[in-house]
């Protein structure tokens, strides 16, 4: 039976790839018109309160933020990702896509999220900001792991005017409506600021447990590739000042990267962390 829900959950995710990837975006296949209808096939199909204005509908929903950080090939990935968004938010709730990139992908971006913008009816908003580090050890933070993987450490302090946000690394895609992942925060008790799922769910095959050289979250540690972060919580707590030292105590035994420091933080902070199931972070 687990074998069985398995293979079917990797069917189904294959098959979203496989749509996304080769069929929404081939502006050579399709003409733009029909690109749009299917973006909004995917936000319009269970809807039924086409008679009330989308400005009222906005503003009975609360916003969802989603951040991404793009920089080099991970471009088209975030850009799919955002893709997947969209086409999942079948209750049209207001999305606001962060995009922290390169200098670079800036326009490339912008031009593309005008487009879907106007071919979803506005649905979302967007902001791109710059790659942000601190300015002792940027370098080494910037190629930290994989490139502008660390960005997500500096959130708090980046989105000064942001209360919450759901990071989403930029290979990821949703298979349900991002408001499902983001009415997990109603859950979190007074001190936690961030919410993330195991990195394995089983012991044997659990790496933190067999290798790691630092300290861990738990038993097998905690996956960052999908995090729901309390931003206004974690600048309470002065989250900067305790990243910057585990990194300088702990930077040569560090494999994964931003995520072990994440793991070494909850691990002397456990009461600061929501574990939510390995389903909403398949990989």
């Amino acid at each position: 039976t687990h074998g069985y829900f398995l293979l079917l959950a990797i069917t189904s995710f294959l098959l979203i790839w496989y749509y996304i990837n080769h069929l929404v975006d081939r502006g050579v296949l399709f003409g733009e018109q029909d690109i749009g209808d299917r973006l909004l096939l995917g936000i319009t199909k269970f809807k039924d309160n086409d008679s009330i204005p989308l400005q009222t509908r906005m503003e009975n929903r609360t916003e969802i933020s989603l951040v991404v950080v793009a920089c080099n090939e991970r471009h088209n990935e975030a850009l799919n990702m955002l893709k997947s968004a969209i086409m999942f938010n079948h209750n049209r709730t207001p999305l606001r896509f962060v995009i922290i990139a390169e200098e670079k992908l800036k326009v490339n971006f912008m031009e593309k999220l005008n487009d879907w913008q106007q071919l979803t009816d506005r649905i979302f908003s967007y902001e791109i900001h710059s790659l942000t580090f601190p300015r002792a050890n940027k370098n080494e933070w910037r190629k930290l792991f994989k490139p502008c993987a660390a960005q997500r450490l500096f959130l708090p302090s980046l989105l000064s005017h942001l209360d919450a946000v759901l990071y989403i690394d930029s290979d990821t895609i949703f298979l349900s409506s991002v408001q499902e992942i983001w009415n997990l925060f109603q859950k979190f008790n007074a001190t936690q600021f961030a919410g993330m799922a195991p990195e394995h769910e089983d012991k044997n095959a659990g790496w933190y447990n067999r290798f790691a050289r630092h300290p861990y979250y738990g038993d097998l540690g905690v996956n960052s590739g999908v995090m729901l972060m309390n931003l206004t919580r974690m600048r309470q707590f002065s989250w900067q000042d305790h990243i910057l030292p585990i990194y300088r105590e702990y930077r040569l035994r560090l494999v994964w990267g931003d995520q072990d420091i994440l793991n070494v933080l909850f691990h002397y902070h456990p009461d600061r962390l929501y574990v939510f199931p390995c389903e909403w972070n398949y990989r």
